[in-house]
């Protein structure tokens, strides 16, 4: 049963700002990347719709060049979550519409599905307020790639319009980076604080009782404000690549 568990009260700025809707809702399914019928010019037709009757909608524009990894491996202390990747098997790491494998001791994921998006799942269940952070590079971006925290069972946050089951990073194949979400209300994953950041080497999440807040390279850049007491219920995290033959390597995941 879907249930807002949290609604941020307090001084939250209601609106998230510009909102970048990177796949286009009228299905009934998050995994899905494009609407369950129709080609993909149909599924650019319904963005391009939204995208008239919403002028705060932008297109998603062409690749950027790759960004290196430039960030050591972090320090003990990741009490939530920690992977380096080093054992090829990943225990309890769960692989869907993707294929995987090691390369440098990082994760090297590539989308094998051009509906569904390919993804890593973990259980994340932290129970407290958290920060979720990793290394992430883009090989190949045919659509975009990030990750999400989330509740499987439905929507933890209400903002406005939008309800929403978690909050996560993503780069898009324009270069530019931002908050990730899902919202309930259409179907569509969505982007806000969307901007191009520079080279994008380390991409994270702060959940506080005070704001939820994209972190790029180690510095907070872009933030929702409000005050709660509640902490967000989360039990899942995705590593995502989204459109076919996407490719991306992440690395030094780290829930603390």
């Amino acid at each position: 049963m879907w249930s807002t568990r949290l609604l941020l009260t307090g001084s939250i700025v209601l609106s998230l700002g510009a909102i970048l809707v990177i796949a286009p809702g009228n299905i009934h399914s998050r995994d899905r990347h494009w609407p369950r019928k129709g080609s993909l010019a149909d599924a650019r037709q319904v963005m391009l719709a939204a995208i008239e009757a919403h002028d705060e909608l932008v297109m998603i524009g062409e690749p950027a060049l790759d960004a290196p990894f430039a960030e050591p491996a972090y320090p003990a202390g990741c009490s939530w979550l920690s992977e380096t990747f080093s054992a090829p098997a990943l225990p309890g790491w769960t692989t869907s519409y993707a294929s995987r494998k090691m390369v440098g001791g990082r994760l090297e994921l590539t989308s094998t599905s051009g509906s569904y998006l390919g993804r890593i799942a973990h259980t994340f269940n932290p129970g407290k307020f958290f920060t979720l952070e990793m290394n992430m590079a883009k090989k190949v971006n045919n659509n975009w790639m990030g990750f999400q925290p989330f509740n499987d069972e439905g929507p933890v946050f209400q903002i406005g319009s939008y309800r929403i089951d978690g909050f996560g990073g993503v780069l898009m194949r324009d270069g530019r980076a931002g908050m990730l979400f899902y919202d309930w209300n259409s179907y569509s994953w969505c982007v806000a604080g969307a901007k191009n950041y520079g080279a994008v080497t380390k991409i994270g999440i702060v959940y506080a009782s005070n704001r939820v807040a994209l972190r790029i390279n180690g510095k907070e850049v872009y933030k929702i404000s409000g005050t709660t007491s509640t902490v967000p219920d989360q039990d899942t995290v995705w590593l995502i690549v989204s459109g076919s033959g996407t490719k991306a390597s992440f690395d030094n995941v780290c829930g603390r």
